[in-house]
């Protein structure tokens, strides 16, 4: 352990004390305990200096734990997205700047948060209780903040998942197949849509399963600008270097050397090219910027110990990936609420406006939205792939339309295509309770086409009823329209006046 003091000559008034610690396991962690004494009649010069601090301290450590007065009076309780205040939602915006975490939210004197605990891994810490000057029998007025900061964390488990291997998958042989099937003759004339899923879906994937190997991976941790050029020069250096410890020749020093430089030089021009593409490339990809983001943030999908209940009152905590999936589930089902029974009319509907009493769907319009589809969405319950319905879209989008057209005859959806995978997205407060998440359905894409081509039957339909003031729920309309409409009418009435 040691004192950690920034070099720079702009931080002489930032009262702060930083130290620097080492782990066992050789991680180098920074921790600070910091004051600031009046943010009320600060003139801004406190932030500007410990923005400077970070932006010294960010460069030199991963894990930087900060702890200490701050005396902002107007960080809620619940939340950092309420935040009211200039001095308070400047000082977020710069610990947003450099990934950092506010973790306290117990009054720490009488109702309000004036000591923080910030941290660019909140993963690691724990937060336990505020102690009361007479419990933690420290001369002050302010409550003492207790938490644990672990210094190593469970391995994120590496979860080996089977998919397709489209490299070396053979699409010509399997349009072929599905063009020999004829699966327009698997749509029976019974009214059993479900069957008819069935024997559809089977036959398509046994066609796959002939033409389009599969191969097993597991999830990496890799940096995104980590080529596949880079680890082979990793591994030649690691090689090299086996080599050296075991016969230490001028040669093999010398090889290691060059082979080390090399992948030095790999690894810092592919991470140049990679943030210099960042910028100009995020509206087109924006995934690149997303996974540089999780990198940069080092945070977990979910803590490693979760639970139910509120911010007074939690239940028992839960940590294996089964116990926590199963307090999801019983968390998003106590809030479902189940559609009431459906209501008659007590008398017939009439309408001057011609009724739509049929639907039928042409096999153009779901061939063109098969082609359409993004390859890069996540696949549905039915397990079928994205980018194999877009590979064989003239294949199966006759039978896709007859399967269609029968559920709407028939008014029957398929039980596979209601099914859907539930993916908790965090939404705000404490990450450890259930509570704060909402729930994502991932949908058979197979049923979004078909909702689709509905859409469009049903737009086509009632399209002339849709007034022109109508923004929401409209292809090209939006808030920023409705918006830019109100201030063009309230523009036009001023220059009238």
């Amino acid at each position: 352990m040691r004192e950690y003091v920034p070099d720079s000559e702009n931080l002489e008034e930032l009262e702060l004390v930083c130290v620097e610690m080492t782990t066992f396991c050789n991680k180098k962690v920074l921790f600070c305990s910091i004051y600031w004494p009046d943010p009320d009649n600060d003139t801004g010069c406190w932030l500007e200096k410990f923005n400077i601090f970070l932006d010294h301290a960010s460069e030199t450590y991963e894990n930087m734990v900060i702890g200490g007065d701050l005396n902002l009076s107007k960080i809620p309780l619940d939340s950092l997205e309420n935040t009211s205040g200039t001095k308070e939602v400047a000082f977020l915006e710069i610990l947003n700047d450099h990934f950092l975490t506010q973790l306290n939210f117990i009054p720490t004197r009488h109702d309000r948060v004036l000591d923080f605990v910030i941290m660019n891994v909140p993963d690691r810490v724990c937060m336990l209780e505020v102690l009361s000057p007479k419990e933690s029998d420290v001369f002050t007025d302010h409550g003492t903040v207790s938490f644990e900061f672990h210094v190593s964390t469970k391995a994120t488990h590496k979860i080996k998942r089977t998919v397709y291997d489209y490299r070396n998958g053979d699409f010509a042989g399997l349009r072929g197949a599905l063009e020999a099937l004829n699966l327009c003759n698997l749509i029976q004339d019974s009214d059993d849509i479900n069957l008819d899923w069935t024997y559809w879906k089977d036959a398509f994937m046994s066609a796959v399963s002939d033409f389009i190997p599969t191969k097993k991976i597991k999830g990496k941790n890799t940096p995104p600008w980590i080529t596949s050029e880079i680890i082979h020069a990793l591994q030649k250096k690691e090689a090299a270097r086996s080599k050296l410890k075991k016969s230490p020749t001028d040669h093999q020093r010398q090889k290691y050397r060059e082979l080390r430089t090399k992948a030095k030089i790999l690894l810092r021009e592919s991470r140049e090219i990679y943030f210099s593409s960042l910028d100009s490339g995020l509206a087109r990809q924006p995934k690149r910027f997303w996974s540089f983001f999780k990198l940069k943030n080092k945070m977990r999908t979910f803590p490693e110990m979760m639970s139910s209940g509120d911010d007074n009152q939690q239940g028992p905590q839960v940590s294996t990936p089964q116990q926590i999936a199963e307090l999801f589930n019983s968390y998003f089902v106590s809030v479902f609420t189940a559609p009431s029974e459906m209501r008659t009319l007590s008398a017939p509907f009439t309408s001057s406006h011609p009724i739509l009493n049929e639907l039928e769907i042409p096999v153009e319009m779901v061939l063109t939205f098969l082609k359409q589809l993004d390859i890069n969405k996540a696949t549905g319950s039915d397990g079928i792939p994205v980018r194999l319905l877009k590979e064989t879209a003239d294949q199966i989008a006759p039978s896709l339309t007859m399967l269609f057209n029968k559920s709407l005859r028939l008014g029957i959806f398929p039980g596979d295509w209601k099914l859907a995978n539930i993916v908790p997205i965090f939404k705000k407060g404490k990450r450890d309770l259930v509570e704060n998440y909402r729930p994502i359905s991932l949908l058979p894409v197979i049923s979004k086409v078909l909702e689709r081509c509905v859409l469009v039957g049903l737009r086509d339909h009632i399209s002339h009823l849709i007034s022109r003031e109508q923004h929401g729920f409209l292809a090209g309309r939006s808030c920023v329209t409705q918006l830019t409409s109100i201030l063009q009418l309230h523009w036009r009435s001023t220059r009238r006046r």
